[in-house]
């Protein structure tokens, strides 16, 4: 530090030792005019140039050369080395010293109100540009917030369409079976769309709050790889895709959450298949190496362009061309690939040559040993055959009520419903289900209140509650369960998944009719 100082500061010094020679010179020069009267005139203007170039340390060099000046250079040097001169000259030298003093003291406080004043315009400066760069910022957040907006709108637009029409086709009288049952796949299927996109968002949500929760297991790859696949083949076959899915010939087992891995796997192939044009060749590949395992999904469609390549795991990130804003996609997909990958102790890279030229998606994860034969065996479910139930619906949202009580009569349940929460608690006292479909947002008397009540009721002990809602976060099962619920399904619901709980029901759990 010292040394750096020394550095900055030999300028001034020098400027210091200059200013004095250049008084020196013009006092030897007109010496002779003024003889020994105001023998320092000249070193005055040098010690304020250099006290307000350099400050005081300047200042005082240039103050005392000027008083060896006094008794060496000049035509009073020969008297002033005598004691009669430096007699006479010592109100000179006070009224010099004095005179230095003040200037040193005016230079130097006006250079270091010079420098603060630049100082002060420098962070001004600075602030300026902090300020345009975060306006910048804003400007992009808000024109990348306007462009996501316009996209979700469009994404959810897209299955709206389809699932309008099917509905129009199901109203038609004339309409024949085989239609019928193009429509209900229809419907079905945009319906999942709808529900990936909606879980994606709230995914994103629960990353941005750091709140995302993983229920892990041993899993077999194989299977999520299999589940993956059924759920992106409306999409690859929709766009006329061939599939190419290579494995290893032996079970490969990771630790993870099943959903969360399918859902990795999903987008990479739900992204391969809308960024290639219809018709092309997508690729699967696991292979196995070492303690890891690494899954590739390579397409041969648009590809990455070497500047946006960096950013393609970055949230609400998209390409900017138009054949993937005619294709869709909110650009959170990728970034949720890697945050689920992470969160598994894995990694995912992405390469592609350039646009035109395909891409690869690699996600590595680490794997673990077989669970042993017996521990496989313990998690086999066993299921009943099916068996009816008397179901009580209860939802505020009355198509939503109806059309699940079409459902369960459908495959042989006895079911009531409720609009409202006074009146579920007045149904099921009289109904005596065995199973409630419990909406959690209802008027008069919320879903956890009418939860609690039921329970407080010696039948309510034995009847399995299931939370249907749209509130689907990790903190809202935790309340409904809290409040006395078995389970607890985010709309919109899988039926499937319905189905399964409600052939769990064990007979001990029944009433009697």
């Amino acid at each position: 530090m010292p040394t750096r100082r020394l550095r900055a500061a030999w300028p001034a010094y020098a400027i210091a030792l200059l200013a004095a020679g250049i008084a020196l010179v013009l006092r030897w020069g007109y010496g002779p005019v003024v003889h020994n009267h105001l023998p320092l005139l000249t070193m005055y203007a040098a010690v304020a140039f250099a006290a307000w170039y350099g400050g005081y340390g300047p200042g005082l060099l240039a103050a005392t050369l000027g008083v060896v000046a006094a008794h060496f250079v000049g035509p009073e040097a020969g008297s002033a080395r005598s004691t009669a001169g430096q007699l006479d000259m010592l109100p000179d030298l006070i009224v010099y010293a004095g005179g230095c003093l003040l200037l040193i003291g005016l230079g130097a406080g006006l250079r270091t109100a010079l420098d603060r004043a630049a100082d002060r315009q420098r962070l001004l400066e600075q602030e300026i540009l902090e300020r345009q760069r975060v306006e910048q910022k804003l400007r992009e957040a808000d024109r990348r917030k306007d462009e996501f907006l316009a996209t979700l709108a469009h994404e959810l637009r897209n299955p709206l369409h389809p699932i309008r029409t099917a509905a129009a086709l199901l109203r038609d009288a004339a309409v024949t079976a085989p239609a019928l049952h193009t429509a209900g796949e229809v419907i079905d299927r945009q319906v999942r769309q709808l529900s990936r996109l909606l879980d994606d968002l709230l995914d994103v949500a629960r990353i941005t709050q750091n709140n995302l929760a993983l229920r892990s297991e041993t899993l077999e790859l194989g299977a999520i790889v299999d589940r993956a696949l059924e759920t992106a083949r409306s999409l690859i076959e929709g766009r006329r895709h061939e599939l190419t899915v290579s494995r290893p010939g032996v079970p490969v087992y990771v630790r993870g959450d099943g959903t969360r891995l399918e859902q990795v796997l999903f987008n990479l192939l739900d992204n391969a298949a809308k960024y290639t044009p219809d018709g092309g060749h997508l690729f699967l590949i696991v292979q196995a190496q070492d303690a890891y395992v690494n899954v590739t999904v390579r397409d041969g469609g648009i590809g990455i362009a070497p500047a946006f390549l960096p950013h393609v795991f970055e949230m609400f990130s998209r390409a900017d061309n138009a054949l993937e804003r005619s294709s869709g996609g909110l650009g959170i997909g990728l970034a949720l690939v890697r945050r689920l990958t992470e969160l598994h102790g894995g990694t995912v890279e992405a390469r592609s040559a350039g646009s035109g030229a395909g891409s690869e998606f690699i996600v590595r994860l680490p794997t673990v040993p077989a669970p042993s034969r017996q521990h496989a065996q313990d998690r086999t479910t066993q299921r009943e055959p099916s068996v009816k139930h008397r179901v009580l619906v209860v939802d505020d949202n009355i198509d939503g009520a109806d059309t699940m009580k079409a459902m369960l009569e459908s495959i042989g349940n006895e079911v009531q419903v409720a609009y409202d929460g006074i009146v579920a608690i007045e149904a099921a006292a009289s109904f005596l289900p065995q199973v409630v479909l419990l909406d959690i947002g209802l008027p008069k008397l919320n879903g956890y209140e009418v939860a609690q009540r039921i329970r407080k009721q010696s039948w309510g002990a034995r009847a399995v509650l299931i939370a249907v809602s749209g509130w689907g976060q990790q903190e809202d099962k935790a309340r409904a369960s809290a409040a006395g619920f078995d389970h607890h399904l985010t709309k919109p619901v899988d039926l499937e998944e319905l189905i399964d709980l409600l052939a769990a029901v064990r007979p001990a759990n029944k009433l009697a009719s």
